[in-house]
């Protein structure tokens, strides 16, 4: 019985290994996409300026 115990043992530290990998892993990707999403938002923001004060002439 201690042979499985240890077994099981070494299966769990296996497992928090890849889970810990593959946490790290998509938290990297998140802050990826989130620096991505801060560049699309800073590059479109002239355009929608303009857009908002050719709006802003056009309705008053």
């Amino acid at each position: 019985q201690s042979i499985d115990q240890v077994e099981a043992l070494r299966e769990l530290r296996s497992d928090h290994d890849n889970l810990r990998r593959e946490f790290l892993a998509t938290q990297r990707h998140a802050e990826d996409l989130d620096r991505q999403l801060a560049d699309a938002a800073n590059a479109a923001s002239p355009y929608v300026l303009f857009c908002q004060r050719k709006y802003d002439l056009i309705r008053h």
